[in-house]
Protein backbone atom coordinates (compact mmCIF):
# COMPACT_ATOMS: atom_id res chain seq x y z
CA UNK A 1 0.00 0.00 0.00
CA UNK A 2 1.02 3.46 -0.77
CA UNK A 3 -0.29 6.45 1.18
CA UNK A 4 0.36 10.13 1.07
CA UNK A 5 -0.80 12.50 3.75
CA UNK A 6 -0.56 16.53 4.05
CA UNK A 7 1.32 16.27 7.64
CA UNK A 8 1.99 14.06 10.65
CA UNK A 9 -1.42 15.71 12.08
CA UNK A 10 -3.75 14.06 8.82
CA UNK A 11 -1.90 11.00 9.58
CA UNK A 12 -2.10 11.24 13.31
CA UNK A 13 -6.21 11.56 12.18
CA UNK A 14 -6.37 8.80 9.68
CA UNK A 15 -4.13 6.49 12.34
CA UNK A 16 -7.00 7.21 15.05
CA UNK A 17 -10.11 6.69 12.63
CA UNK A 18 -12.14 3.50 13.19
CA UNK A 19 -11.54 1.90 10.25
CA UNK A 20 -8.02 1.89 10.92
CA UNK A 21 -8.01 0.94 14.46
CA UNK A 22 -9.66 -2.34 12.78
CA UNK A 23 -7.48 -2.93 10.23
CA UNK A 24 -4.30 -2.56 12.47
CA UNK A 25 -5.93 -5.01 15.33
CA UNK A 26 -6.04 -7.81 12.72
CA UNK A 27 -3.17 -6.72 10.78
CA UNK A 28 -1.06 -9.16 11.73
CA UNK A 29 -3.18 -11.76 10.83
CA UNK A 30 -3.72 -10.47 7.07
CA UNK A 31 -0.22 -9.73 6.42
CA UNK A 32 2.54 -12.01 5.60
CA UNK A 33 5.19 -9.55 7.30
CA UNK A 34 4.79 -7.06 10.15
CA UNK A 35 2.99 -3.57 9.21
CA UNK A 36 6.22 -1.30 8.24
CA UNK A 37 5.85 2.47 7.63
CA UNK A 38 8.46 4.14 5.84
CA UNK A 39 8.63 7.71 5.14
CA UNK A 40 9.53 9.47 2.41
CA UNK A 41 9.85 13.22 1.64
CA UNK A 42 8.53 14.79 -1.85
CA UNK A 43 11.90 15.84 -3.90
CA UNK A 44 10.03 17.28 -7.33
CA UNK A 45 6.80 18.14 -8.28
Amino acid sequence: MREAFRDQAALDAHFSMPYFQRFAATADDLLQEPLQLIFLEQVSA
